[in-house]
């Protein structure tokens, strides 16, 4: 977030990006809380491969995560559709 921090003001106000700031804070703790075991994996990307990856000094990075939803939702998706 540190080179959004240095551009932002060409985009966005400074109450936005402040709440930009909460929204992404809001979001992180969300995926830190959530449980991983055999039943739950946390977030699935739903459309990883090869050109939604970045390496960034050689570890692989997903990016184009606006398809992404946690497993509860793609199950019920699937079991539903």
């Amino acid at each position: 977030m540190s080179k959004l921090e240095r551009y932002y003001h060409e985009f966005l106000s400074d109450g936005s990006w402040k709440l930009y700031q909460e929204a992404i804070d809001k979001i992180i703790r969300q995926f830190d809380s959530m449980k991983r075991d055999n039943r739950n994996y946390g977030l699935i990307h739903a459309d990883l491969h090869s050109g939604n990856v970045v390496f960034n000094n050689g570890i692989p990075n997903p990016i184009d995560l606006e398809d992404a939803v946690t497993d509860t939702i793609f199950t019920i998706c699937q079991l539903r559709c």
